[in-house]
């Protein structure tokens, strides 16, 4: 089972001294086996957010271009085969000293000044699996570099500032839950942060659900839905609710982060919350309001 400390701190008022292995030991000496923590972004050290201030044809190459790229604190030139690389552009930049994986594959490989057809090329613009964020930014075709204008971070900052990747994951033992249902999501782990910290544990408030139908709500009539008990000695008591009126589309980027976080691809915005509130609480037992996921 992953963990997000970030997450954890949602609900935790942990102090910015307490850091992840301290909360780690704290659980393995008392509740359950921490295997070990995954630093999100640990692989992203010398990539940039950058400009790109022209991108032309290369010389030598009718695939290639010769970009001339801002990160802040100088100017630099590099050769790109990115099929979407524009002027004006914001991408990730791997400097001299980075490691990428070539094309998102094999083994990480640090980059050095090189030349390729003859142009000196100081770097690598990115696309998004060959640093590791395919999950989050799937590449819509196969050379196409991460755009990262919707960012809007100032030329020079860290990736992983830029996109927040500054996350730790705990990797808990799943045996050493097996009799513990009360920490199968974060909220439950959360609580015994708190207990494990002597700190606060903050009121898991959810929104409630009006028992109006649709006409009421100036919509269309509501769905028909009516459960029926078969058996009420087996289950005295299930209930179900219909919602309408929901878009299915993309979720938001801190529902994509969240999942992203402890290794879970997002789908859509309807699959993204049902999985979001089963690691947040263990079970799908609260709603939430529909404006949250669309």
């Amino acid at each position: 089972m992953l963990i997000s400390y970030n997450w954890l701190k949602k609900y935790v008022n942990l102090s910015d001294s307490t850091t992840p292995e301290e909360v780690s030991e704290k659980l393995k000496a008392s509740t359950v086996e921490v295997e070990g923590i995954e630093i999100q972004g640990k692989n992203l050290e010398n990539i940039v957010v950058a400009k790109i201030l022209s991108a032309e044809k290369h010389p030598n190459a009718d695939k290639l271009k010769v970009c001339q790229v801002d990160v802040g604190t100088e100017k630099l030139q590099i050769v790109c085969g990115g099929s979407n690389v524009a002027d004006g552009m914001l991408v990730a930049l791997a400097k001299v000293g980075a490691k990428v994986k070539w094309h998102g594959e094999g083994e990480l490989v640090e980059l050095k000044p090189t030349k390729i057809r003859d142009v000196e090329s100081a770097g690598m613009i990115c696309a998004s699996t060959e640093i590791g964020l395919g999950e989050l930014f799937p590449l819509k075709e196969e050379k196409e570099i991460l755009d990262l204008t919707f960012t809007k971070a100032k030329p020079g900052t860290p990736l992983v500032k830029a996109l927040e990747l500054n996350d730790a994951i705990l990797e808990i033992d799943n045996k050493s839950l097996s009799n513990r249902p009360d920490l199968w999501g974060h909220y439950g782990v959360a609580r015994e942060v708190a207990v494990l910290c002597n700190k606060n544990l903050k009121e898991y408030k959810t929104d409630k659900i009006s028992a109006r139908g649709g006409s009421a709500l100036g919509r269309k009539p509501g769905i028909g839905l009516t459960v029926k008990i078969e058996d009420s000695a087996l289950c005295p008591r299930y209930m179900a609710v219909a919602i309408s009126g929901i878009k299915v589309g993309p979720s938001p980027e801190w529902l994509k982060k969240s999942l992203n976080a402890v290794g879970l691809r997002s789908i859509n915005n309807i699959v993204d919350i049902t999985n979001f509130v089963m690691l947040d609480v263990g079970q799908p037992m609260h709603a939430f309001d529909a404006a949250q996921i669309s």
